[in-house]
């Protein structure tokens, strides 16, 4: 019997926000186009939906982490 171990760990990372908007602005990101991308983060929010015959759906939650 052969055993394979793969380690899928990273391609699930997600990135805070927070973190992601305060490297951006560490890396030179400023002013307008900085602020467009906190814009864009902010407020988001996801739900999932199963398919079937009532169409049943979860409650909206927000997103505060994304994939990089």
């Amino acid at each position: 019997m052969d055993i394979i171990y793969l380690d899928i760990r990273r391609a699930f990372d997600t990135v805070s926000h927070r973190i992601l908007l305060e490297k951006l602005a560490a890396h030179g990101l400023e002013g307008s186009t900085l602020c467009w991308v906190s814009n864009w983060l902010d407020g988001r929010s996801q739900q999932v939906a199963v398919k079937g015959d009532k169409g049943d759906k979860s409650s909206r939650l927000s997103v505060t982490s994304d994939f990089p």
